[in-house]
């Protein structure tokens, strides 16, 4: 869903995206036009998590690559707004902005799908932001007392909903993404953060409770 340098050439997927390969694509046969048919209510799901040297919507071709898309029947895309790494890929005020991305990455996609007529979910790590974890350690979830669930000092971090993450930083951008942009859903991932966790917030809570 997020534009970046690996982008396949949408003139050549538009010759793969129909089961049978390339000449099935352009020969124009009856199978063809009832494969199409049977995809009509296909999703289609980028899977992408970026480190911050990654160049992130650099010239991409997004109008010719949605329009393959429909072409191929896709009738709604998921399409990231923040990954696991914890970057967002559009112009966010309350988290962390992709380093090397120009313009609006996620912008640009919703807008070329609905143009398109193209149903846009936004993708959203929840439990995992490499970002957050390591701005505030002690959003990070812990699996004992001294051990992180998972850390990583330049892509991943697991962390907890049951601290202030959860007001401070994602329910602020999903709000700011229902604001500025026509989404059709959002599509939350790893939600397994939502286990057993031994952080300071958690520790008190069960304390208090």
């Amino acid at each position: 869903g997020v534009i970046s340098d690996a982008t396949a050439n949408p003139a050549r997927t538009s010759e793969t995206c129909v089961p049978g390969g390339a000449h099935a694509a352009r020969g124009g046969s009856v199978e063809m036009k009832e494969r199409q048919a049977n995809m009509r209510s296909m999703g289609w799901h980028f899977d992408f998590h970026s480190h911050r040297n990654i160049r992130i919507n650099h010239d991409p071709d997004t109008v010719g690559m949605v329009r393959t898309l429909r072409e191929c029947g896709v009738g709604e895309i998921i399409t990231f707004a923040k990954g696991h790494v914890g970057f967002a890929y559009y112009p966010t005020r309350v988290g962390t902005v992709h380093p090397r991305m120009r313009g609006d990455a996620f912008g640009d996609m919703v807008t070329a799908c609905k143009a398109e007529r193209l149903d846009v979910v936004a993708y959203i790590s929840f439990g995992v932001d490499g970002e957050a974890g390591r701005q505030h350690p002690d959003w990070v979830r812990m699996r004992e007392p001294d051990l992180p669930d998972f850390y990583s000092d330049d892509w991943f971090v697991n962390v907890c909903p049951y601290t202030p993450y959860l007001d401070e930083l994602m329910l602020p951008m999903i709000a700011e993404i229902v604001d500025a942009y026509p989404v059709d859903g959002f599509f939350f991932d790893t939600m397994g953060a939502l286990r057993v966790c031994h952080c300071p917030s958690c520790q008190r809570a069960f304390q208090a409770a």
